[in-house]
């Protein structure tokens, strides 16, 4: 029995909790590593084609791109919750003639 939670709880912390780390901090991670390579510019031996450098140079920029896209797109939906909540309040207290702004 001991062994079996022993075993359950090494799973856990092995496996399951880097997992939920890049689930909940890859919108960071991506970019981050993206812009890194971008100011390093250290993709290796070039000898194996002649577009590396550039199509690295794009496909992090694109990485940046989404990263950056995605933080808007959650900033954006962040505010527009925080709105239907500002009109929620105005509704439930009958304030129907004013304009209410939320300060976040």
């Amino acid at each position: 029995m001991y062994i079996s939670w022993g075993v359950m709880l090494l799973v856990l912390g092995v496996i399951f909790c880097p997992v939920m780390a890049l689930f909940w901090f890859g919108l960071y991670i991506s970019p981050a590593l993206s812009i890194w390579r971008l100011i390093e510019h250290d993709y290796g031996n070039a000898d194996g084609g002649a577009n590396l450098v550039p199509a690295l140079d794009l496909l992090y920029s694109l990485a940046v791109a989404q990263g950056v896209l995605s933080r808007f797109r959650s900033f954006y939906s962040f505010i527009s919750r925080t709105n239907k909540a500002v009109e929620l309040v105005k509704e439930s207290y009958q304030l129907h003639g004013t304009k209410l702004v939320s300060v976040t």
